[in-house]
Formats: C-alpha cells, sequence, structure tokens
C-alpha cells in the first residue's frame, strides 16, 4: 500500500541520517581538541525544558563543562527579556545548531511491549497496529516513538519501550515554539534517553535534514566520505553471491511472517475464550446491586429487613412485616425471582406486634445480570 511504502521510505531515511550524524560525530571526537576549536565545527545542541508553568532554556555543554542554563521564564506570559532571548535563539541558529524540546514525564505515556522477535523488521508498523490495546489511544491519535530494550533470542521474544503523547498535546507546545523560529529537532523526555537510542516524539515528516558546517575541513573529510562510499559499493566480491542471498532473505522472511502470524492468531483464539467465558459467567452470576434494587420496589414500606444473603442464585432474607405472606407472594409475582417459600415458621415481636420472617427465593441470573 501506498502509506506502507511511504512509511518504509522515511524509515529508511531516518536511519540512514541517525548513521551519518554519528559517523560524523565520532569523526569530530577523533580530531584534537585544539584543531576542533580553530575550525569551530564543534556543534551547539539548545534544550529546551518544556515545565507547563514555565520554560528553562539550557545549553548543553561538549562534555567538558557542566549544561549552563541560559534563562528560565514563564511559559504563558514571558518578559520582553525572555522573548528577545527566543527569538534571538530561533533566528541566529546555525545548520550545526540542534534544538531539543525536553517534555515532563507526566505528559507521555510510557509502556513496555513485549512482541514476537519476527516483529522487529517491521516494528514500527506492528506497534501502530497494536496502539489501541497498549493505550487508549489509536495510532492516529498520538505521536509515538519506541526503542529496543532486550532481544530474548531463546524465547523468541523482544522487549520494546514505546513511548506516545497525543497529538493535540504536542500540537499545542510546538505552536507555541514557533512564533520565535524555534523548531526542535527532537522531541524527547529525559527518562527516555541513552545509550544512542534516543526516543524522539517528533513526527518523521517534521524532523530537520541536519547539515554540518564543516569550515575548514569539510573538503578533506568529503573526501574520506566519497573514498569510503566508493570503497563500500564497488567491492567485487558480494556480487556472485548477492542473488542467492537475495533470495534466501525473501524465504526467510515469509517463513518469519507466517510465524508471526500464527503466534498472533493463538493469541486471538485465547483472549476469545476468555472473553468468553467472561460473558457467560456474567450471565449466570445475579449482580447484587440488581436484586436490592428490585427488593427495594417490590418490599412495602412496613417491611425491613435484618439479614440478607446471595449465594450463587440463592437469596436469602430475614426481617420483620405487618404481613409476611404478602411479601412471599410479592416476591414471587417479581420476574427477578422464583420458588420464593419460608425456611422456618413466622413468628410475632412481642413489642413491635410484626412478624418475624425467614425466606428464600432463587434468582432469574439473566435478568439480574442485565
Amino acid at each position: 500500500m501506498p502509506s506502507d511504502s511511504r512509511l518504509n521510505i522515511d524509515r529508511v531515511r531516518a536511519q540512514a541520517r541517525a548513521f551519518f550524524d554519528w559517523w560524523s560525530s565520532e569523526l569530530w571526537m577523533l580530531l584534537p581538541d585544539s584543531i576542533r576549536r580553530l575550525a569551530n565545527i564543534e556543534p551547539e545542541r539548545w534544550v529546551i525544558q518544556w515545565l507547563d508553568t514555565e520554560i528553562e532554556v539550557v545549553r548543553e555543554s561538549d562534555g567538558h563543562d557542566p549544561a549552563v542554563p541560559r534563562s528560565r521564564f514563564s511559559a504563558t506570559a514571558p518578559s520582553e527579556a525572555a522573548l528577545a532571548a527566543l527569538r534571538h535563539l530561533g533566528s541566529d541558529r546555525t545548520p550545526a545548531t540542534e534544538v531539543i524540546l525536553d517534555l515532563p514525564p507526566q505528559r507521555v505515556l510510557r509502556r513496555e511491549v513485549h512482541l514476537p522477535l519476527a516483529a522487529e523488521e517491521n516494528l514500527r508498523e506492528v506497534l501502530g497496529y497494536a496502539m489501541d490495546q497498549e493505550t487508549p489511544f489509536k495510532a492516529g491519535q498520538v505521536y509515538y516513538d519506541f526503542r529496543v530494550l532486550e532481544r530474548v533470542t531463546a524465547a523468541k521474544r523482544l522487549r520494546v519501550e514505546l513511548v506516545a503523547i497525543p497529538r493535540a498535546s504536542l500540537d499545542e507546545i510546538l505552536g507555541k515554539l514557533a512564533p520565535f523560529g524555534l523548531h526542535p529537532d527532537r522531541v524527547r523526555t529525559p527518562e527516555a534517553r541513552g545509550n544512542g537510542n534516543e526516543i524522539n516524539l517528533l513526527p518523521l515528516d517534521r524532523r530537520r535534514v541536519k547539515t554540518p558546517v564543516w569550515q575548514g575541513l569539510n573538503l578533506a573529510l568529503a573526501a574520506a566520505a566519497a573514498a569510503l562510499l566508493v570503497g563500500a559499493v564497488t567491492v567485487p566480491l558480494i556480487q556472485k553471491q548477492r542473488s542467492i542471498t537475495l533470495i534466501e532473505g525473501r524465504i526467510v522472511d515469509v517463513k518469519t511472517k507466517a510465524r508471526a502470524v500464527d503466534e498472533l492468531h493463538r493469541q486471538l483464539e485465547v483472549l476469545a475464550s476468555d472473553s468468553r467465558f467472561l460473558i457467560e459467567k456474567k450471565k449466570a452470576t445475579p449482580v447484587t446491586i440488581g436484586v436490592l434494587d428490585e427488593l427495594t420496589r417490590v418490599l412495602p414500606d412496613d417491611t425491613w429487613l435484618y439479614q440478607f444473603e446471595i449465594s450463587g442464585t440463592e437469596m436469602t432474607m430475614q426481617g420483620e412485616s405487618s404481613t409476611s405472606s404478602a411479601v412471599i407472594g410479592l416476591i414471587e409475582a417479581s420476574p427477578l425471582f422464583k420458588n420464593a417459600s419460608f425456611r422456618s415458621p413466622v413468628t410475632q415481636n412481642r413489642l413491635t406486634g410484626a412478624e418475624r420472617f425467614n425466606l428464600a427465593a432463587e434468582v432469574v441470573a439473566e435478568a439480574g445480570s442485565s
């Protein structure tokens, strides 16, 4: 389908960008500090910490000095100085500047999802299909990202952290930052960082393609990159096995997807069986609140109970009434009860003159469960 093709293309682009960002940063770190300072190729990284009522703009350091907060101001009514600082950051950012939006944990929904190992190849699509099962939302209502926490090869299972935020919530925050020229390159939460596998809740179509500023060493680095790329694509030894490997890979892919489908069918059958069991259990069990409501409706005003019990479909009660024989007739006439009878002889309370009764009846489960 066209939507699936678009998702696959976006995923490949995102993976390629992540690879080249990592590769370029590793090349930068190989250079001596003095050369990096002279070439001025250290990228700036600004973090906008959204605190709901306040915003704090922080410049992350290059690893030698701790991060120093730049400014902190009200999110609803920023001062003129804060507005000027934001506009300056938005207008003066260079291609190497990265702006990150940090959201508070309560703004996002985090779930640990367990999936078959075969689902990793199309993990984003699988999580999209399972979104309404793992969260209160559908895939079209949220922006989401994920990272693999663990691959349990022996059990053929996958532990995945799913992070999602309602689209309306993130769109509102991005809309408040846009007038200042602030368009984040990444949206994350502090809990979903690290190990080079950071969560990015920003939609794929809104992510900026970063172009590093080489300034002085760009020609040498570009030549090295071109040499590596040419060497990677012109290795002649892999050409003879290419067709065979492609066919074998497709066979393995089909088998893996078939096993994944079988596993999903099995899980669906288990869930359907559990659901039918609960429905039948509910139909077979009277609802106590319904029984009490019916008794309140049918019993006379001069009748009161001091003991009431439901065991399975049998109801027993003890109380007093001016006319106990009328009570059993009213209960028998109700569609919710049948087979009403006294369990012991009727006696009289000498103090009140009322008749004491002890009766039982069978509750009609279908009526009580509706």
